[in-house]
């Protein structure tokens, strides 16, 4: 167990460096800096010498432009070993330091950036899983028990929801209840500088489209996979030897059921968590909310590449975690798992 636990540990850690490498390595391909919008007719041949001058990684295996090397010659392959002058070294280095770099625009710490953007994106995606995992639990149980004219039209409904792309539903929200009906607003920008969790309680209805847009398309997914998840375990052998108890059928859905229809949910959960840091970009854009996914837009837009390399890395970072996360939980919430590796 301990190897195996390891093993996923050093495998993380080696994707987590892979991602480093590849964050670093196609950024410094993307043409254009900061300093084409604040000075257009700049010349960005310094910045350019001095990529060339800092390779990306412990050693490069083709010359730099400066030796004049072409394909002709004998010697275009040269393996040259770069030490610790490389961007890699220097990233790993400054991170495990805490120094995350500034961004271009207005020299302030990236940190200090990711960290007033994040408190806004766990102010609405904590909101909108909570409400989703019980709104599709509630349906999903009823929908499998009672599937009657009005649950039929409203799984209909939902579906229908869900095959809509979510920056066009939200548009729609937006144009009904901002702009024709006015009872909702449709901007974070009045509220943008408050904390957000007490927005939530001075300005609740400014929450309400970009959950609405959000909840709604996904309802019909996990709803579906609460409800399979239930016919599967009221078809299996234990159901029959449950029902035998002479206990009531609600009772025993709670008790016999439910803990095996959860193990599909738990891992949508935990699935989840990197969309927890990252936000919904779509929405946070739209909807002006001054969170990650509009801070990561905006900065790619602006090519404050200093925040988007931090940001990327971090998202790499969650994702990773959470995919440690669901490995060992799934197979501790499931323990048929665990006897199916013994097995093997």
């Amino acid at each position: 167990m301990w190897n195996r636990i390891f093993g996923k540990i050093v495998f993380v850690i080696l994707l987590f460096f892979t991602s480093v490498w590849l964050i670093h390595y196609f950024i410094d391909f993307i043409p254009g800096t900061y300093a084409d919008f604040k000075d257009p007719l700049e010349s960005n041949e310094e910045i350019i010498q001095q990529k060339e001058r800092f390779p990306i990684f412990y050693f490069s295996l083709i010359p730099n432009k400066e030796e004049q090397i072409t394909f002709d010659q004998k010697n275009f392959f040269n393996p040259k070993w770069n030490g610790s002058q490389n961007a890699f070294h220097q990233t790993i280095s400054s991170l495990v330091q805490g120094n995350f770099g500034k961004s271009l625009v207005d020299d302030a710490p990236v940190l200090q950036k990711i960290k007033s953007a994040i408190v806004w994106t766990l102010s609405i995606q904590i909101p909108h899983y909570l409400l989703l995992f019980f709104i599709a639990i509630y349906f999903g149980k009823y929908s499998t028990l009672y599937n009657h004219g009005v649950i039929k039209l409203t799984k209909e409904v939902l579906l229908a929801l869900h095959s809509i792309p979510l920056f066009w539903l939200a548009s729609i929200l937006l144009l009904l209840f901002s702009t024709q009906l006015f009872y909702l607003p449709n901007s974070f920008m009045n509220i943008a500088d408050q904390n957000p969790f007490l927005a939530w309680i001075q300005y609740p209805q400014y929450f309400i489209l970009p959950l609405l847009s959000m909840i709604l398309p996904s309802i019909s997914y996990v709803s579906r996979l609460y409800g399979e998840g239930l016919i599967k375990a009221m078809q299996s052998s234990f159901w029959i030897r449950a029902m035998s108890t002479g206990n009531s059928n609600n009772y025993l859905l709670e008790t016999e059921a439910k803990p095996h229809a959860m193990i599909a949910i738990y891992a949508w959960l935990i699935g989840t968590i990197p969309s927890l840091i990252v936000g919904s970009l779509i929405i946070e854009n739209l909807f002006a909310i001054p969170g990650m996914g509009r801070l990561l837009f905006h900065s790619i837009a602006i090519r404050d590449w200093p925040v988007v390399k931090v940001m990327l890395m971090l998202i790499s970072f969650v994702s990773l975690i959470g995919y440690l996360i669901s490995d060992f939980a799934i197979k501790k919430l499931d323990p048929r798992l665990n006897h199916k590796n013994e097995g093997i």
